[in-house]
């Protein structure tokens, strides 16, 4: 039995020797899509997590952030909290009568920290969640250094999401080495240059010069002008009819005399 999301890889290899060091383990495992409930989280969270937890030393709010993960609907980074505050403030080991108050206060740093996107409603001020691309949110931390974060788990960071080749994250890498300003997302390449080259345009004119002709129009291939048409010749003119009158002909035999003998 081969086990879903074996895609990666050598994952062949990998599961000949799962299966040889723990028996029947394709029928043990926890897989996502027969079993429902669950959720796509990228591969870097807990390196993300760390890193959030270092920024906010004291009331670390890593937890808090991969729970609020558990809790969207259909990967659309999504969360409507009406009714939810106590299973996540619970989820994350706040508990008692401070247990809400201390994860809204979490929230906010979230919030205040770019990482989360809120908006009121009938549950209060956090009643609606957005969670952004968290590879953009963290990368812009780190440009505008506005909290400190360690290099060494920035780079352990950046690491697991190229060896892993989360193309979000090397596409906004690349662009901002580019010179160009961090987008969200991953930046289409510029197109590819043309096959042939094209022919320069000619220098503007000097002032008092007659305007140049127009260039003529390209050929089959780029800047290559097209030959010229080809235009049928004329055909010659109608010579003088040898058509005569029988009259005519008449007049011609009796011309010739009477036949002569042939010689000898």
């Amino acid at each position: 039995m081969v086990a879903f999301g074996s895609s990666h890889k050598g994952a062949e290899n990998d599961i000949a020797l799962r299966n040889g060091m723990f028996s029947d383990a394709a029928n043990r495992l926890w897989s996502h899509k027969p079993s429902g409930a669950f959720v796509t989280i990228p591969k870097t969270m807990p390196f993300i997590v760390r890193i959030l937890d270092e920024i906010t030393k004291g009331a670390p709010v890593g937890t808090v952030y991969s729970t609020l993960w558990t809790f969207t609907w259909t990967n659309d980074a999504f969360i409507k909290m009406g009714g939810r505050e106590k299973q996540i403030a619970y989820a994350c080991r706040f508990t008692g009568t401070r247990g809400i108050r201390t994860l809204n206060d979490r929230l906010v740093k979230l919030r205040e920290l770019g990482m989360i996107e809120t908006a009121s409603g009938d549950a209060g001020e956090i009643s609606f969640i957005f969670l952004p691309n968290p590879h953009y949110c963290l990368y812009k931390l780190w440009l505008e250094k506005t909290v400190k974060i360690q290099t060494e788990s920035f780079n352990a960071f950046m690491n697991r999401a190229t060896n892993q080749g989360a193309k979000d994250f090397i596409g906004m890498m690349q662009h901002v080495e580019a010179g160009g300003v961090l987008t969200p997302f991953p930046v289409a390449p510029p197109p590819p240059a043309p096959i042939f080259p094209t022919t320069p345009p000619p220098p503007p004119p000097m002032p008092g010069a007659p305007a140049a002709a127009p260039p003529p129009p390209p050929g089959f291939f780029v800047g290559v002008p097209a030959a010229p048409p080809v235009v049928p010749a004329a055909p010659p003119p109608p010579g003088p009819s040898t058509d005569i009158s029988p009259d005519e002909l008449q007049k011609l035999i009796d011309g010739l005399g009477p036949a002569k003998p042939p010689a000898g």
